[in-house]
């Protein structure tokens, strides 16, 4: 792939093709990471024990950023899947802060595939909802662009600019 834009397209062409092929309602996404470098892709699963708590959520954010380096990233792509509350309060924000309380347990939390891509130039967060009914398998909803992507996640990119400079 020559360009962020095509690596961002074949991977949500992919992570939706998936999504098609599953036929039970548990069935789910994993959390990967793809690196586009010198040797070509590299392809690594994240385990979900890596999003078990705040310190193992950073740990991981530090492991990527040096992965890029490792692997001599020119473009990146992560998906994770996650959960997410736009609005929510600031009590609930400092039990999140505190560990106190997973986001998918606060009332209102939406699931949600989150796709991380990037190049030392630029980075950009998409979000698709997935909707899950007990029944028949999860569906994805349509990418969008997030506004103000932030969060120990954003600017893995960093090292690839300090390498760049």
């Amino acid at each position: 792939m020559e360009t962020l834009a095509e690596l961002r397209e074949h991977m949500q062409t992919i992570i939706t093709e998936i999504g098609d092929s599953f036929t039970e309602p548990d069935d789910d996404w994993l959390h990967v990471a793809c690196f586009d470098g010198e040797d070509g892709l590299v392809i690594a699963g994240l385990a979900n024990d890596l999003f078990a708590n705040g310190f193992r959520k950073d740990v991981l954010a530090h492991v990527l950023k040096q992965a890029m380096v490792q692997f001599k990233a020119r473009r990146y792509a992560v998906l994770f899947n996650a959960h997410m509350k736009r609005m929510a309060s600031d009590e609930e924000l400092e039990r999140i802060r505190d560990e106190e309380t997973r986001v998918e347990h606060l009332d209102g939390a939406q699931e949600c595939l989150m796709l991380v891509v990037g190049d030392a130039e630029q980075e950009e967060g998409w979000i698709a909802h997935i909707e899950r009914d007990g029944v028949n398998p999860p569906t994805l909803g349509t990418w969008e662009l997030t506004d103000g992507f932030g969060g120990r996640f954003a600017r893995l990119n960093e090292q690839m600019r300090a390498i760049r400079a």
